[in-house]
């Protein structure tokens, strides 16, 4: 029974390893580190259960070597790899090549902060190889490297006040059936890479010349975009909503009375406070620039009855300057 047991150990330690883990690459200030990663992936690749050695030599990270150390030790899968300095970070990759299939098209990096966190990378690599997954997808408790456990960074947006102006056409018979009017409007405009959030504050009123059709609008409005370009020529397109309030006078006929009614030529005025809603597309020039000009095209509607007339409605050209 002993001479048997002892075969057994003979023919288990003269098998083939399943893993063959090569010296990584690396340049010379991170000699320590090439050591370690080549011991600590070896010592996570054996407490899965694998076969596995470490091979002396020259370091490797190509299919070349890689083949060449696959034939040396009988070994089915070579890991090769390098370390390589990332500002003050470790970069650490590895590749694996399959004995007569050539290498795996998959590469498993991981930056680490410090070399104490060369274990992680280890295990994670480890893992990925035998699962053939990735190091993005492979975190679990004891798996984290300091950098992970970090806050997200935010991009940076751009903020500022934005000034406009632009025309107003009523549309239907509302806003006093009015031709045209004059808008003004101050906002605050919040513009990241590819989107641009805006609260605002208008007054527009009828330029109406004679005073018989006017109208007073003030709108306090909230409007997301979507920006579609980086330079200096951008479309963008969005839409909003928010409160109103909105008076109009204009001429009409008054009737009096019930039983005998007087009928007189006059003017019928109304306001009213509610909400509204706007679409908005337009362009930004100068977007590359601190200060930056919008040029844009609104349609405005208002969820209230005025002077017997639903939903007034409008239309508006706008010049904004952003800043």
């Amino acid at each position: 029974m002993a001479d048997l047991l002892a075969v057994a150990l003979l023919l288990a330690a003269q098998a083939p390893p399943d893993y063959a883990v090569a010296p990584f690459a690396a340049p010379p200030r991170l000699e320590e580190e090439r050591q370690a990663i080549q011991f600590l992936i070896v010592n996570e690749l054996a407490a899965a259960g694998a076969r596995a050695t470490r091979t002396r030599g020259d370091p490797c990270s190509e299919a070349g070597c890689a083949a060449s150390i696959a034939r040396a030790t009988q070994a089915l899968i070579v890991v090769v790899g390098n370390l390589q300095p990332f500002g003050r970070k470790i970069l650490v990759s590895a590749s694996v090549y399959e004995a007569g299939r050539g290498m795996r098209p998959e590469r498993h990096d991981l930056t680490v902060d410090t070399a104490d966190d060369l274990d992680v990378a280890a295990k994670r690599i480890a893992a990925a190889i035998i699962d053939e997954g990735d190091t993005e997808q492979n975190q679990a408790l004891g798996a984290i490297t300091d950098l992970e456990t970090e806050p997200d960074r935010r991009r940076q947006g751009r903020a500022g006040f934005a000034l406009s102006m632009g025309a107003v056409l009523p549309i239907d018979d509302t806003y006093a059936t009015s031709d045209s009017g004059v808008g003004f409007g101050v906002g605050y405009w919040y513009e990241g890479r590819n989107y641009a959030l805006e609260t605002s504050i208008g007054f527009r009123f009828s330029a109406d010349t004679t005073g018989e059709r006017r109208f007073y609008e003030v709108p306090v409005d909230i409007g997301a975009y979507y920006i579609l370009g980086l330079g200096d020529f951008a479309p963008f397109i969005g839409g909003g909503g928010g409160l109103r309030y909105l008076y109009e006078s204009r001429p009409g006929t008054i009737v009096v009375g019930n039983v005998i009614q007087t009928v007189n030529e006059g003017r019928i005025s109304d306001d009213a406070f509610g909400f509204g809603g706007f679409l908005r597309a337009g362009v930004i020039l100068l977007r590359t620039y601190t200060a930056r000009v919008s040029i844009s095209g609104r349609y405005a509607i208002n969820f209230f009855k005025l002077n017997g007339a639903d939903f007034p409605q409008a239309g508006l050209f706008e010049v904004q300057v952003h800043f």
